[in-house]
């Protein structure tokens, strides 16, 4: 998503620069708050690498992904953040 992002043809490109993601992720936060409900996230380190690996699992043909967890730890909100970039519909 950060090709596409960056406004390049959707294709996975490596983030050398963890800012540069933060950015991406905040502006991407931004647009999801405007759109439905608001929604405060931290964007830390692990977070933002766990919205990067469900982003590219649900990216593929018949992806899905098991997230597991303690309640209140996010699995919900990072993975609607994540099918909102991914420009994927959550049932």
């Amino acid at each position: 998503f950060i090709s596409v992002y960056g406004g390049n043809d959707k294709k996975y490109l490596q983030i050398k620069d963890l800012a540069q993601l933060k950015h991406c992720l905040e502006d991407k936060l931004g647009e999801y708050n405007e759109s439905f409900a608001e929604m405060n996230l931290v964007l830390f380190t692990n977070a933002m690498e766990h919205i990067t690996r469900i982003v590219r699992i649900v990216d593929l043909p018949c992806g899905n992904a098991l997230l597991v967890g303690v309640g209140g730890s996010g699995k919900q909100s990072l993975s609607k953040l994540s099918c909102f970039i991914g420009q994927l519909e959550m049932v």
